[in-house]
């Protein structure tokens, strides 16, 4: 198993077949292969242009709508929803194969590289695709994305809904697209419990990195089974909650994590109490509605003006949590962040139901990256933000490097 990665990365050519060919087969294949020779994807994710060699230039444009009819689009559908996509161990045999490679489906064959670009620029179409394939695109898109730089935590994440025999194999099918420097140091074992193979992969990469990236799988309500519930569960298929938000959301970069793994069940770690948590919504943010919503419409009218404790508003203050902080007069027109504090205010106060609350859950739901999952609670002191929604009231906030 140590090996397979030089096996598909040195191979001529690797085959991957789909099953046999149904009707629908040839016209999935000549469209999916014809969209693909119109694209080139770049390594960075969701990045497109023209082919040089492209027929139409403005395909790979999110707003070009094509012109297949509803019976094209069933075939593709009927030809991407096979089983093969759904496993974990393919995901690493086709990765690491080279450009001759091409998936077979019966007799039809087509090009791996081609299928990729042409899936990946559909998952990112707005208007056009029928709901129904737009969604199986969604599922598997994150899966085909070029895995080379990628760090542990997202190739986890990109595959944590593929399917395996063994709930070990969430960690050792992933290992020959993983960093290197992990990968040499993991020893795949199925003589050992599946959770213990959780715990030395937590272990083994936090001391790699210096950092627990891997938290973010750590479950109450689903925790491994005779384990403590720091040992991450990597059998989950729900999105692992986010630790911190990336750039954006740090003022002054990440500290090295201290910890020490005493004994089977304990890990030490350094870190400072912050607060008590008081009050905790009865609602797990899984939708910008409720996102949008977080704060009762009557409620938010009694407290909008009222004094929070860093002297702002509590309006401002909730804007600034709600949008993680995602804001122009933070950080200026980077990526995504096209909202301003009172845009966000505007937002905010809108009735439930609003034209501008329902046009904000279309347009912003990047802000789901870093709240869903989570409930939002209040603290002893004041302090508002949102948690994991294991968090009860009187538990202690704490805060440790990372």
């Amino acid at each position: 198993m140590s090996h397979m990665h030089k096996i598909y990365r040195f191979a001529k050519r690797v085959v991957a077949w789909l099953g046999p060919e149904l009707d629908s087969t040839k016209i999935a294949v000549s469209t999916i292969s014809y969209i693909g020779q119109q694209v080139e994807v770049t390594r960075v994710v969701g990045s497109f242009m023209p082919s040089p060699d492209c027929v139409e230039e403005n395909l790979y444009k999110p707003g070009y709508i094509l012109p297949y009819d509803n019976e094209t689009w069933r075939f593709i559908y009927q030809y991407i929803n096979v089983t093969w996509f759904e496993r974990l161990w393919v995901i690493q045999e086709i990765h690491l194969s080279n450009s001759k490679s091409v998936l077979l489906c019966g007799t039809q064959e087509l090009s791996w590289a081609l299928f990729r670009r042409s899936i990946l620029c559909l998952a990112l179409k707005r208007f056009g695709i029928p709901e129904k394939l737009s969604g199986r695109l969604g599922k598997i898109a994150s899966v085909w994305q070029d895995s080379k730089g990628m760090t542990l935590p997202t190739i986890l994440n990109n595959c944590r809904t593929a399917v395996c025999g063994e709930p070990v194999d969430k960690i050792y099918g992933m290992l020959g697209i993983g960093p290197r420097i992990f990968s040499n140091k993991v020893q795949p074992d199925y003589g050992i419990y599946y959770g213990e193979a959780y715990k030395r992969t937590f272990l083994e990469h936090a001391r790699i990195v210096q950092r627990f990236e891997l938290f973010g799988w750590s479950s109450l309500h689903q925790p491994v089974i005779e384990m403590p519930t720091w040992v991450p569960n990597f059998s989950k298929t729900c999105t692992p909650f986010k630790l911190f938000t990336g750039d954006l959301g740090c003022a002054s970069g990440f500290s090295c994590a201290h910890f020490q793994n005493e004994d089977d069940h304990k890990l030490k770690v350094l870190g400072l109490q912050v607060s008590i948590v008081l009050t905790v919504g009865t609602t797990t943010i899984d939708s910008m509605f409720e996102l949008l919503n977080v704060v009762p419409y009557k409620e938010l009218q009694q407290r909008k003006n009222t004094t929070y404790l860093t002297g702002e508003s509590f309006l401002d203050a909730l804007a600034s949590t709600v949008s993680c902080c995602f804001l122009i007069e933070r950080h200026g027109h980077v990526g995504r962040t096209n909202l301003s504090l009172q845009k966000m205010k505007n937002i905010i106060l809108s009735p439930a139901g609003s034209s501008e609350k329902e046009s904000a859950g279309r347009n912003h739901n990047y802000l789901l990256l870093n709240t869903e999952g989570r409930k939002f609670i209040s603290t002893e002191e004041g302090y508002i933000g949102f948690v994991p929604d294991c968090a009860l009231p009187g538990e202690f906030l704490r805060k440790y490097l990372d």
